[in-house]
């Protein structure tokens, strides 16, 4: 296979599937680029010595989204990724990863989703990263999981999106899952719904409450349906950070700006940050809040960029601290969550509306 040359500057995304990166060739391209995402999928040439391909990622630290299947990975490769502390979106399935490496997803503080199928891990690597970790999207599909915990599933309110195919579990445990995964992502779902409209219409009490009692991510991103999307699908979807800054809604967006300052690196479908969201709608209001709320993330040196490995941090650390009820809502306080919103956004609407006749 000729040897590839990279000449473009201003790429965000790579696709180097099935490419020569011999020669340290990852490290050179880094030096040239910042890479938002990059396609590895299905490096595996022999001449290839994996260990120093593997840690020569380390010098990708922008990297938001990165595709290593298909690349004869083994647990000790993946302890890079420790410095991969933007990364958002991974797909690591069908390696020679075990157990072990659930460590290391664990330790990604802004880490969103997650596709490990096709390895060789075990239940209690799935129940930890179901009961710790704040993952939106899971795809575990072939693996060797023969006992997952129904109980910290039915918990678990960040996941959107989940798949458990194609997998050991006894037969009891497999028609339980059947029935109750639909259920709890449904549940899942109604509340992003609430949280984005809540994001929509300024309703800064609502947000509160369903982040605080951790109901929702932050980082959850909005979609039409969930049903159909796989994990590192879409390099970017707009969170209610995105939705409050469209919406000029400045309560919700210095709320969510101050509180989870991580979302001011999210970026939407046009590869946009709030800010620059913010820039192009020209509002100027806006970008000062956001401004402000960045220098006050730099003065405050937050332990979710520099927290060390082994330690819970970002967004899991985020929601743990403040966090100060866990205890389920019921039907109706949903609907009610739902109601406050949507009377919120008619109150701005007909607001709006009256401004433009004054005019």
């Amino acid at each position: 296979m000729p040897r590839m040359t990279f000449t473009t500057v201003k790429a965000k995304t790579v696709n180097l599937t099935d490419a020569d990166l011999s020669g340290d060739r990852v490290r050179q391209l880094a030096s040239d680029l910042k890479i938002k995402k990059l396609i590895l999928r299905g490096n595996r040439a022999p001449d290839l010595k994996r260990d120093d391909f593997i840690a020569s990622l380390a010098s990708l630290k922008n990297i938001q989204a990165l595709d290593a299947a298909y690349c004869l990975l083994r647990d000790d490769g993946v302890q890079v990724l420790y410095q991969l502390r933007r990364l958002q979106q991974l797909d690591v399935s069908w390696n020679e990863l075990s157990t072990k490496a659930c460590r290391v997803f664990l330790a990604l503080p802004l880490l969103q989703s997650l596709n490990i199928s096709g390895n060789a891990i075990k239940s209690s690597g799935v129940n930890v990263l179901i009961t710790q970790n704040k993952l939106l999207a899971l795809k575990v599909s072939g693996d060797d999981i023969s006992d997952l915990d129904l109980n910290a599933l039915c918990d678990n309110r960040f996941l959107l999106s989940c798949d458990f195919t194609d997998n050991a579990l006894r037969q009891e445990k497999e028609k339980n899952l059947t029935e109750v995964l639909p259920k709890v992502l449904a549940v899942n779902r109604a509340y992003a719904q609430c949280f984005f409209m809540a994001c929509q219409s300024d309703s800064v009490f609502v947000v509160e409450y369903l982040l605080e009692r951790g109901l929702v991510s932050p980082l959850a991103w909005q979609r039409k349906s969930y049903d159909d999307f796989e994990v590192g699908q879409d390099e970017y979807l707009p969170t209610g950070l995105h939705l409050a800054v469209l919406s000029r809604a400045y309560n919700v967006a210095s709320y969510l700006a101050h509180t989870y300052p991580m979302l001011l690196s999210c970026r939407n479908a046009s590869g946009q940050t709030p800010v620059e969201l913010a820039q192009q709608l020209n509002n100027v209001s806006m970008i000062f809040l956001l401004r402000l709320s960045e220098l006050r993330f730099k003065e405050r040196k937050p332990s979710s960029l520099s927290a060390s490995s082994g330690e819970t941090s970002g967004i899991g650390a985020s929601v743990s601290s403040t966090a100060g009820d866990n205890s389920p809502v019921s039907c109706q306080t949903l609907k009610w969550l739902s109601r406050v919103a949507l009377e919120q956004n008619k109150k701005k609407a007909s607001a709006t509306d009256r401004k433009r006749l004054t005019k």
